[in-house]
């Protein structure tokens, strides 16, 4: 996770953090030819949708198998992208909906996989979008605290804290129990996440814990 203060340009941001090996899947707003180039030369991979205004060439169409044209794939090719005289060579995915009904092109430099496991990939990234959905619900992100830097990050910490604990809990309890007590820990996350908690409070459960008074001395 990598947070910014918003102002900046998130494609530089991300041109920075690129690591070899890694799969980047992303938005149309960060489609750059350049860093789609940056990707290849690093040893990364990216998967994103292509801009509806984009200018391409398509270089070889690639055959589709009988399972991948009944999973929703119209087409698999391999384009060039121009862009001010450098070209710029990706595959090109054409996939079609079959639940919204709509058709959607998918870029990636990604040669080992098939066509539908691209589309899926770019599928997939819809989770996040869930993801923040959920912590916006549900852990005190209707509206911030604090306007500044500082109060900012402490209530997406503390609210992803507050997440990652309720995932490691869920794997540990029984899932039946966990269920059905997962309406009641939501809401008293909603009501209580950003409490303030007395001293004694703290001290208590730190001597439940082992540790001694000593440690309040901050």
């Amino acid at each position: 996770m990598i947070l910014t203060a918003g102002t900046g340009s998130e494609r530089a941001v991300l041109s920075q953090h690129i690591r070899p090996g890694l799969t980047y899947v992303f938005d149309r707003g960060y489609n750059e030819y350049d860093l789609f180039r940056q990707f290849s030369k690093l040893g990364s991979y990216f998967v994103t949708r292509l801009l509806k205004n984009a200018v391409f060439e398509v270089v070889e169409t690639y055959e589709l198998s009988a399972e991948q044209s009944a999973g929703g794939i119209i087409s698999d090719q391999l384009a060039c992208l121009d862009s001010e005289g450098q070209p710029t060579r990706v595959r090109l995915v054409v996939y079609h909906e079959p639940t919204s009904g709509k058709t959607y092109r998918y870029l990636t430099n990604r040669s080992d996989i098939d066509a539908l496991t691209v589309a899926l990939l770019y599928k997939w990234k819809w989770q996040i979008e869930r993801f923040f959905w959920w912590i916006k619900r549900h852990l005190q992100f209707k509206h911030w605290y604090s306007e500044c830097e500082n109060g900012v990050l402490i209530q997406l910490y503390a609210a992803l804290i507050a997440f990652l604990l309720m995932k490691l809990y869920s794997a540990k309890c029984d899932k039946a129990e966990f269920r059905h007590m997962q309406i009641d820990l939501i809401r008293f996350l909603e009501r209580h996440l950003f409490d303030a908690v007395s001293l004694d409070d703290i001290s208590a459960y730190l001597r439940s814990l082992g540790f001694t008074d000593s440690i309040l001395l901050f």
